[in-house]
């Protein structure tokens, strides 16, 4: 019928022809498509369904629990995957609550029915059991948040995460700033193998073998200091080694973000003409690793080392036996009984 009408109309048998044809590839080349997009969708499924971190609606899933990483200081950073599981979740466990809650404001998402508790330095032992009474019990799903970037480095989420394991109850990391990686990135030192030591501590014996440690190390280190000591710990690592390259990060992503590279004289040059009082967040530094000039005359000032940290060490009421041990922790190739020899010397200990 569609033939007899077209060659009537003036088309020949030919055209025709090439027309079903043409039709027939069309029909085909669509159902392909159609295919391949269902085939597509349940293979995206199956991706999202195997992390069983949601449920189909994107929704975080009671009693589990969300590492969740925030900003540093630029709101742009946060992922849409985190404001999604923080909208969902039950509770929010926060370093600062008061700084939680005004993120929550800034990124539309209403708390009102939501739980929202401290986990800090000074809690986490009488929070983390109540924080696993609530999965357990309730089964509520959690969100753990720190003051900026990822939770769990240098904070308490780390022994949460280690009493979640334990009751096996689901962890699922949020991924996303990291004032770590983040520093790494612009430091421009061998990055294959870095340590990271946290904040030092603040004074004594421990303080002096991190230190030792750092300046001991064939590879990158990363630290955090607070803005009131940050002049003390460079002028530590300047006695240590005034030739060491350093990096020092603040504001990192923010308005007045500084990325500065050079020895720790520069980095207090930098340092003392600017207001401490008023600097406000938390520095990262990259020290770079030991020089090849440091290894070679390592050995000329080994005794020398030795003797100031022991003397040090005796200062500080640490016992013989304890500062032998951390001694030679820190001097890997000094033999235990050049350092127990060394430390006979001093008669009243």
């Amino acid at each position: 019928m569609i033939e007899v009408a077209s060659i009537r109309n003036g088309m020949s048998l030919q055209t025709v022809f090439l027309f079903a044809i043409l039709q027939i590839i069309m029909i085909q080349a669509f159902h392909c498509t159609f295919l391949r997009s269902i085939k597509f969708n349940l293979t995206i499924r199956r991706f999202c369904s195997s992390t069983n971190s949601i449920d189909t609606n994107g929704n975080a899933i009671g009693g589990h629990v969300y590492m969740v990483a925030t900003p540093l200081g630029n709101l742009k950073d946060m992922t849409n995957r985190s404001i999604e599981i923080l909208s969902s979740v039950d509770v929010i466990c926060a370093e600062d609550t008061r700084l939680t809650k005004k993120l929550l404001t800034l990124l539309n998402i209403p708390y009102k029915n939501k739980k929202i508790s401290s986990l800090h330095e000074h809690n986490w032992k009488t929070e983390i059991p109540l924080i696993m009474k609530l999965i357990k019990g309730s089964n509520a799903s959690v969100a753990v948040v720190t003051d900026a970037g990822t939770p769990g480095i240098a904070d308490p989420g780390a022994e949460l995460v280690a009493a979640l394991h334990h009751e096996k109850v689901n962890i699922h990391p949020i991924p996303g700033a990291s004032a770590v990686a983040a520093a790494i990135s612009v430091c421009g030192f061998p990055s294959s193998t870095f340590t990271f030591f946290g904040f030092l501590p603040h004074k004594g014996t421990e303080r002096k073998v991190k230190l030792q440690k750092i300046i001991d190390t064939d590879h990158t280190s990363v630290i955090f200091e607070a803005p009131h000591r940050i002049v003390e710990t460079l002028e530590d690592l300047k006695l240590s080694d005034e030739n060491r390259e350093i990096v020092l990060c603040r504001e990192l992503t923010k308005l007045h973000e500084e990325i500065i590279r050079g020895k720790a004289e520069t980095l207090l040059s930098h340092i003392s003409n600017a207001d401490t009082n008023k600097i406000k967040g938390e520095f990262t530094l990259v020290i770079g690793p030991r020089n090849s000039s440091s290894k070679s005359n390592e050995n000329e000032f080994d005794t020398e080392k030795l003797n100031v940290l022991i003397k040090q060490m005796h200062d500080d009421n640490v016992p013989r036996s304890e500062a032998v041990k951390l001694i030679s922790d820190m001097f890997p190739d000094t033999s235990k009984s050049k350092i127990y020899k060394l430390a006979l010397q001093i008669k009243e200990w």
